[in-house]
């Protein structure tokens, strides 16, 4: 019926054991369900430890996320991440901590978009100062890349891409340690960026403690 089939979370399963198969059916959809999300969490923990152990590598973040034990694994990264991962997944049990959690998931959306625009952004730019006759095809790639980027942006939300200042604001006082670690003191174009987004990160606070920022 259509409305045990809307009302089912496997409805392929569902299908397959009313009609062709039967039962073993529905239990293989499911097996291929696990499979498939145990193997797509393995490539997310692999791609979020592998950013933090990159970053590390090229100096923006501490030293601390390049270390690795004898098997070549990044166990700070892995922990850090990992320790994260635990704590959104928990706060799914909670109704109250439910929405906070949805919240989260937009704003890191938000947080993948901006190197998404960045990027478009920069290819434009290298585009323009190394312009040949066939490079028309790759500026108008790169124009459409930047106009989706931001067309997106704007979808998701101007509220999620303010509250994504705060975790940048976090991110930039990685930045300054592993500066200091290196002995090297950020440029002043990066101290400039650096204060707008704590100052930007501290009107976020300030405002999620007052109520005036609803998550």
């Amino acid at each position: 019926p259509a409305r045990e089939l809307a009302d089912s979370q496997t409805p392929l399963a569902l299908i397959l054991e009313r009609t062709v198969i039967g039962v073993a059916g529905g239990t293989i959809i499911k097996l291929g369900i696990m499979v498939s999300v145990l193997g797509a969490s393995l490539s997310w923990i692999l791609l979020s430890v592998e950013t933090l152990y990159a970053a590390a590598k090229d100096g923006v973040l501490p030293q601390t996320f390049r270390k690795i034990n004898r098997k070549g694994t990044p166990v700070n990264a892995l922990l850090l991440t990992q320790c994260f991962t635990q704590l959104f997944l928990l706060s799914i049990l909670s109704p109250q901590l439910n929405e906070t959690y949805l919240a989260a998931i937009t704003i890191a959306t938000t947080l993948v978009l901006i190197p998404y625009l960045l990027s478009s952004l920069y290819a434009v730019k290298v585009t323009l100062s190394r312009w040949r006759k066939e490079s028309h095809h790759h500026l108008v790639i790169a124009l459409l890349g930047t106009l989706y980027s931001l067309y997106v942006i704007y979808t998701v939300g101007l509220k999620y891409l303010f509250l994504s200042v705060l975790f940048y604001g976090i991110g930039s006082l990685l930045f300054i340690a592993a500066k200091r670690e290196q002995k090297q003191q950020p440029k002043h174009w990066e101290w400039a960026v650096i204060i707008l987004l704590l100052a930007g990160s501290t009107g976020i606070i300030a405002g999620i403690l007052t109520d005036r920022i609803q998550l």
